[in-house]
């Protein structure tokens, strides 16, 4: 997660149209910390939970840059 996550959705929730309605953070500590700060009502453990039980129009990749292109196969692959 590092600084990218919070900056995006503080970026998201400055357009009052976007809902930011699911995370993903491995850590569950950070993971609870950021649905609770940015009140996201679905939060997961894993990226598959997440694209399996989702319908999302947007999907940002807040991950360090070596796992990038893993995540986005995932998506591209669900």
């Amino acid at each position: 997660m590092g600084n990218r996550k919070p900056i995006i959705a503080g970026a998201y929730r400055m357009f009052p149209e976007i809902e930011l309605v699911a995370a993903v953070d491995p850590d569950p500590v950070r993971r609870g910390a950021f649905g609770t700060f940015w009140g996201v009502p679905k939060l997961y453990a894993h990226a598959q939970d997440f694209l399996h039980d989702q319908a999302v129009d947007i999907i940002s990749v807040c991950v360090p840059d070596a796992i990038h292109e893993d995540i986005i196969r995932q998506i591209l692959a669900s």
